[in-house]
C-alpha cells in the first residue's frame, strides 16, 4: 500500500514539476500574498512543533497503537461522511456509513478497531467540499489554511461545516483540543514521505505544492478514486506502514 501511494505521489510531483517549469503554473491564485504568509507560517510551526511530535509518534508508538489511533479518527469522521452522503442523495452509501459507525463504535470499542471492513462494509470518504462541488460550485481558488495546509475556498468553507458534523467537536474543550492535536500529528506523520519527496524535487516548494494539490483535487472531484485511507486488508488494524 505504501509503495503504491508513493508511486502515485511521484507521478503527481513529476507532472507538477513539468507544469511549473515547462508550461508555467496556473496563475488563478488571487490569494497568493496571504497564501504565502500562511504557507511559511505553517512551515515554521510544523517544523518547530508538529514535525518533531510526528517523528516521536512514529518512533515511540508501536504499529497496533498507531493503527488504533487512525481507526479512532476515521470513526469520528464517519458521521461527517454519513451527512454528506445524505446531502448528495447517496442513500446506499449513507446506510453503509451508518452501519460502519455503529459497528465500529460498539464492537470496535469506540472505533479503535475496524470490524466493519472485514465483513464487507466499504470505506467511503465524503466531505462538504465534495457536496458543494456536486451542488454546482465547480471552480474554486487555491487557499492555504493555517495549521491545515493546501485547500480551496470551497473546501475551506466545507471544512468549517464538517467541523460541526464530527462528534469530537462536542467533547469537553480539553478532550476536543487533544483530539484535534492528535489528528494534526497523525496526518503530518502520514505526510512525511510526501515532504521528503518535495524536499528533493528541485523546484519552488510553494508552486509545486499548489500545482500538485490542485491537480490531485481535480482528479478526485472528476471521479478519480483516491481514498483517504486504504483499508483493503482483512485484519482489524489494517495494513502496517512500510
Amino acid at each position: 500500500m505504501r509503495m503504491r501511494f508513493i508511486s502515485r505521489i511521484i507521478v503527481t510531483i513529476c507532472t507538477a514539476t513539468f507544469m511549473s517549469t515547462a508550461v508555467g503554473v496556473d496563475n488563478s491564485d488571487p490569494y497568493e500574498p496571504i497564501n504565502k504568509v500562511v504557507f511559511y507560517f505553517n512551515q515554521i510551526t510544523f517544523g518547530l512543533y508538529i514535525k518533531p511530535a510526528a517523528r516521536a509518534y512514529d518512533v515511540l508508538l508501536p504499529f497496533p497503537v498507531k493503527a488504533a489511533v487512525r481507526n479512532f479518527i476515521l470513526n469520528m469522521r464517519t458521521t461527517r461522511y454519513f451527512v454528506n452522503d445524505l446531502l448528495q442523495g447517496e442513500l446506499l452509501m449513507a446506510a453503509n456509513d451508518a452501519a460502519r459507525f455503529v459497528l465500529n463504535s460498539t464492537l470496535g470499542i469506540f472505533g479503535l478497531f475496524d470490524v466493519a471492513t472485514p465483513i464487507g462494509l466499504k470505506f467511503y470518504s465524503e466531505n462538504l467540499g465534495n457536496t458543494l462541488y456536486k451542488w454546482g460550485w465547480k471552480d474554486s481558488n487555491y487557499l492555504i489554511i493555517p495549521l491545515v495546509g493546501p485547500s480551496t475556498l470551497r473546501d475551506g468553507i466545507g471544512l468549517f461545516g464538517d467541523f460541526f458534523l464530527t462528534p469530537a467537536t462536542y467533547f469537553q474543550p480539553k478532550w476536543r483540543d487533544n483530539y484535534y492535536l492528535m489528528v494534526l500529528i497523525e496526518e503530518h506523520h502520514d505526510a512525511q514521505d510526501i515532504e521528503d519527496l518535495i524536499a528533493v524535487a528541485g523546484v519552488n516548494d510553494y508552486d509545486l505544492i499548489r500545482a500538485s494539490y490542485m491537480q490531485h483535487r481535480s482528479f478526485e472531484l472528476s471521479g478519480g478514486t483516491v481514498p483517504e485511507a486504504d483499508q483493503n486488508g482483512n485484519d482489524l488494524l489494517g495494513e502496517p506502514p512500510a
